[in-house]
């Protein structure tokens, strides 16, 4: 990133897991004062308390060229809001069960172009709760066979949606590599796969 673009009060993302407010540009040799608000390593040993601790929300410094190396993007609260709640969406695994629910669902949301709610099964009860544990669905208020996707699982849900669409990408390359390979040419034909 460019020296002029670094501005007091702006969120950077380093295009992988870290994202930093900016809270003060100073100094003689420019130094760059920024809160971290998430990280790759988000915990470090403390030798003096013997315990590890959070690096989120802590303060760091570091030159305003290699912060200006560091970034990739800059966002205000909003696009830094939406790139938080991606980051948090990866880290979180599921089931079996909780993916099979939330790929169905992401077909569902991105094919219908609805809103936030889904309907469910009885038999898909036990991935329900463990998505609700994990925050990505809110509670349910009373009993019914919708469920309503929280900002956490709306990210989540983009992210399983752009996974599908590279998957289906790279599983048609793949297959248009293989019929390319299985036409041959007349000094290389196909060989017959032996069982």
């Amino acid at each position: 990133m460019n020296h002029k673009e670094i501005i007091v009060g702006r969120i950077y993302h380093d295009g992988k897991a870290g994202l930093r407010k900016v809270t003060s540009i100073s100094g003689s040799p420019i130094a760059v004062r920024y809160r971290i608000l998430a990280a790759k390593v988000e915990r470090d040993f403390d030798w003096r308390s013997h315990q590890y601790q959070s690096l989120i929300g802590h303060v760091g410094e570091c030159t305003l060229e290699a912060f200006a190396r560091w970034a990739n993007t800059g966002y205000d609260e909003a696009g830094a809001q939406a790139v938080l709640l991606s980051l948090q969406a990866r880290k979180i695994k599921l089931s079996p069960g909780e993916d099979a629910f939330m790929r169905s669902a992401a077909a569902k949301v991105h094919v219908a172009g609805q809103g936030s709610k889904v309907s469910y099964s009885h038999t898909e009860g036990r991935a329900i709760t463990g998505l609700e544990k994990k925050g990505l669905l809110l509670p349910r208020l009373k009993i019914t066979n919708q469920v309503e996707f929280s900002p956490l699982g709306r990210a989540k849900l983009l992210q399983l949606a752009s996974c599908e669409k590279g998957h289906s990408a790279a599983i048609s390359e793949g297959a248009e590599h293989h019929s390319e390979q299985m036409e041959g040419d007349d000094e290389n034909p196909p060989r017959p796969h032996l069982a």
